[in-house]
């Protein structure tokens, strides 16, 4: 009888055991040593797969000898502290396996022999689909211990680390190339939490886990490697057992250090392996996803030295929190992300310098990792809203490019035929509703992300971004309403956007600016006045001193303000200025891009009735309810002076007279005042009287109503303003002429946008117009009136009279004819026509009963 059957018979094995054994040994001419774990009074034969059996063994009893499979060496796949990784071939099953061989210095060492064998054991107990899977142990015939297992390909969660953070953008989380995210990366680390917990469970705590020992596999499974110096506690209900545990001759001695230093709690750093215990594994675990959220390892320094001492005296760096009240603490890693405050605290939790300060199990720490990922999987549902919301906003910006292309091509087709324009009008409605349907789904979207995560900062950006536009756009077209409502939206979705985000919408919608202002000559005194509505009214506050000029980046919060700008011996200069949101009023020129300084009249060069406008920008146009109103945009305007008042009856009859003086009847005769006459080529009745002496004066109209002699002049055409100019320059040697419109309206609105000259509102005893009169509609005095009065103190262009222009209008509809603008409202107006930005033209011969004119001169350095 041979020694298999003596085994068989010995221990009594049943027909299926030893037929089983038989074909192993019948297989093999090999004979090696197989050790046996002994569990309670049951041993594992540690064979090939799936030949392995239990039976019972006597106590004194340890080993035995069965034939074993033939392994073919195909080289080293790795080194570690207890042994190398060799990938073998098992000619048996036909299969490539790993087998950890123990280094032959220490195979003689009966405590490293033991804790080679240990690790064997305890790998093959741990039954877990994250713990690789032991297969066989033995003797090479070199006599070294072996055991072999599953091979595993893949790679460690420290290159995963290294390619998530090299993916970083504009510190940002991105997916890498490999579809590689935080997601996937703290999912891993949720099943490594889950390994760790199963092996606590048995009684076995890991002491060196960190990134290298956690494997990814190519099919994405998650394995925790290297249990080489795992601890046995066996205080756990379902405890695992090897030989070593169970002789109190290997225990750990106190003072001796092992694991790897910068994963190593502060008690396994002092060398305490009494004190190690579950939590010095959570410990590690906290290291680890320390490293996942940082990049780099708690701890670094020169030596192992230098890394353990900082171990033991103090915790790691700071990670950045991106926390809702803005709390900003030491960041270890500057130019990363800022970092999921969830997982910042229960990183801080895991890596307590007090064990009993850290989680009291595994299991607790995968369930506040759990936690986030069930949050995380929100996260991704609402990202996935976020990329259709900017496909969507994508799509409707191509649908708006299409509308104006067709608006411009039916603005071309007028010309040629109505019919194919309207046509084209109609296809740009149409597409233009589809473009708002887009917008309504883009924000739509938006919303369901924040459904599925209210903080997610991608789509409360989306919205704060798309809010301030819509602010800004309500802003300048005064629509106060929509403009609240606008910045309530922006405040409410710029709370939950990154730092540096948040802070330009806080300066946004604080909106103070700086102011500039230099002078000719210098070291005049300014004094800031603030327009304020009272009664509906933008009326000056009282003026406060804020230096002498040259005044340069003055910080101001934003809003519409008026300089009184005084030094003696010249006149005060009047210099309204607007600061919009976060923009600075230097007065640079368009055509030489310089500060153009405001230049002070001496007090003999501009008369009490005149208004010095100053150079500078102005906003012109953009009032949707001002019939021909220009398109809103700001306009450089040089300096120059107007006169106060329009030109009055008195005034232009003393023009007339004058010509009458010197012989030119003919000329005065053309120039009078005229009713409109019945026929084409014909002029109409002169409105003024003639006296004994042939001069002009007042009499009553067609009508029986008396004028004023301080009315504003009307019934005059464009050459007869013209005219009174030339006459008024040669009378004063100054160069008077007729305003260009954007001069007119710049004197008239000032520099803000507002609408009547006196702000945005309007009442009918605020100007002269249709329903101003108490009685007979008339004009009135042209010091009648004293609201309507513009920020540089121009009195009457809200009402009254309408003023010619300079300015010639383009050909239009009329054809060729010439025409020139007239701006302003009339005592005839209606309110709307009152608005500064309206504008209308007529033939420059053309007399009209609520048109009349004012002058203006150029301001030069020589004047």
């Amino acid at each position: 009888m041979d020694s298999l059957d003596k085994l068989i018979e010995q221990y009594n094995l049943s027909d299926e055991l030893a037929n089983a054994l038989r074909k192993i040994w019948k297989k093999n001419t090999k004979q090696t040593t197989v050790f046996l774990s002994t569990i309670t009074d049951k041993t594992v034969l540690i064979g090939p797969e799936p030949l392995s059996f239990s039976f019972d063994l006597d106590e004194k009893d340890s080993s035995f000898t069965v034939v074993q499979s033939e392994y073919q060496d195909l080289g080293c796949i790795a080194n570690g502290g207890m042994g190398s990784i060799r990938r073998v071939f098992d000619s048996c099953l036909n299969r490539s396996l790993a087998m950890k061989v123990i280094h032959p210095e220490l195979n003689e060492k009966t405590s490293a022999a033991h804790r080679f064998f240990e690790e064997a054991q305890i790998c093959a107990q741990l039954q877990h689909p994250n713990i690789v899977p032991i297969y066989t142990i033995g003797r090479l015939d070199d006599g070294r211990l072996f055991f072999t297992m599953r091979e595993v390909k893949g790679r460690d969660l420290r290159s995963l680390i290294c390619e998530l953070h090299g993916a970083i953008e504009n510190k940002q989380w991105k997916v890498t190339p490999n579809g590689l995210s935080l997601h996937r990366i703290i999912d891993i680390f949720r099943q490594v939490c889950d390994t760790i917990s199963y092996a606590h469970d048995r009684g076995v705590i890991h002491r060196d886990l960190k990134p290298e020992n956690i494997m990814i596999g190519e099919y994405g499974e998650v394995l925790v490697l290297d249990w080489g110096i795992a601890k046995v506690m066996g205080t756990a209900e379902r405890p695992l057992t090897t030989h070593r545990s169970q002789e109190s001759v290997f225990s750990t001695s106190v003072g001796q250090i092992t694991g790897t230093p910068p994963y190593m709690p502060p008690e396994q750093a002092r060398g305490r392996m009494d004190l190690v215990n579950e939590r010095s594994d959570i410990y590690s675990l906290g290291a680890i996803l320390y490293e996942i959220l940082s990049g780099q390892p708690p701890y670094n320094g020169p030596t192992v030295h230098d890394v353990i001492s900082r171990v033991i005296s103090s915790p790691p760096p700071p990670l950045t929190v991106r926390s809702s009240d803005n709390l900003m603490g030491p960041d270890v890693s500057p130019s990363g992300p800022a970092l999921p405050e969830e997982l910042v605290e229960t990183c801080q939790i895991a890596m307590a310098r007090d064990s009993i300060e850290r989680f009291s199990s595994a299991r607790e720490l995968s369930k506040a990792i759990q936690s986030w990922l069930d949050g995380s999987k929100r996260t991704d549902k609402a990202l996935e809203m976020v990329r259709r919301a900017k496909e969507t906003k994508l799509s409707k910006e191509k649908l708006d490019e299409r509308v104006q292309g067709l608006l411009r091509k039916a603005q071309a087709e007028h010309k040629q035929s109505k019919i194919r324009a309207w046509r084209l009008e109609d296809e740009a409605q149409s597409i233009k509703l589809q473009a708002q349907m887009k917008a309504v789904e883009w924000e739509f979207l938006l919303h369901s992300a924040l459904s599925y995560q209210p903080d997610l900062i991608e789509a409360h950006s989306a919205l704060a971004e798309e809010y301030k536009h819509r602010h800004f756009i309500a802003e300048a077209q005064r629509d106060q309403s929509a403009a609240l409502q606008a910045e309530a939206l922006l405040r409410r979705h710029a709370g939950h956007v990154l730092d540096d985000q948040r802070r330009e919408y806080i300066a946004y919608l604080k909106g103070e600016g700086k102011l500039s202002v230099q002078t000719k000559p210098s070291d005049a005194r300014l004094f800031l006045e603030k327009f304020k509505l009272q009664d509906r009214q933008w009326v000056c506050s009282e003026s406060k001193f804020i230096g002498r000029s040259p005044l340069l980046e003055h910080d101001i919060p934003m809003g519409y303000y008026r300089i009184r700008i005084e030094l003696e011996g010249y006149v005060p200069v009047l210099y309204p200025i607007y600061i919009s949101r976060q923009l600075h009023w230097n007065n640079i020129s368009p055509e030489s891009n310089s500060v153009v300084v405001v230049r002070l009249p001496p007090a003999n060069k501009v008369s009490v009735n005149e208004c010095l406008v100053p150079a500078g920008w102005f906003i012109r146009g953009g009032d949707p309810l001002a019939s021909n109103a220009l398109p809103k945009s700001r306009e450089w305007v040089q300096t120059f002076v107007m006169q106060k008042y329009p030109v009055t009856n008195k005034q232009y009859i003393e023009f007339l007279n004058d010509l009458l003086r010197n012989g030119f009847e003919e000329e005065a005769l053309k120039h009078v005042p005229r009713t409109a006459s019945g026929a084409i080529g014909e002029i109409g009745p002169m409105i003024y009287g003639r006296d004994e002496f042939g001069m002009f004066h007042l009499r009553p109209d067609a009508d029986g109503d008396m004028w004023e002699l301080d009315w504003p002049v009307m019934m005059v055409d464009w050459y007869g303003a013209c005219a009174y100019a030339k006459w008024r320059s040669n009378i004063d040697g100054l160069p008077w002429r007729l305003s260009t419109e954007l001069e007119w309206e710049k004197a008239a609105r000032g520099v803000d946008g507002r609408y009547y000259p006196w702000g945005d509102h309007f009442d009918p005893t605020w100007a002269c117009m249709r329903d101003s009169h108490h009685g007979k509609m008339l004009p009135s005095l042209v010091t009648a009136f004293p609201v309507d009065v513009s920020p540089y103190g121009v009195r009457g262009m809200g009402g009254n009279m309408m003023d010619w222009t300079a300015t010639q209008a383009r050909p239009s509809t009329m054809g060729e004819r010439q025409l020139f603008i007239y701006r302003g409202g009339g005592w005839t107006s209606t309110r709307n026509d009152l608005r500064c930005a309206r504008r209308h033209y007529i033939p420059p011969n053309s007399r009209r009963s609520y048109l009349g004119f004012r002058l203006v001169r150029s301001y030069g350095d020589s004047l």
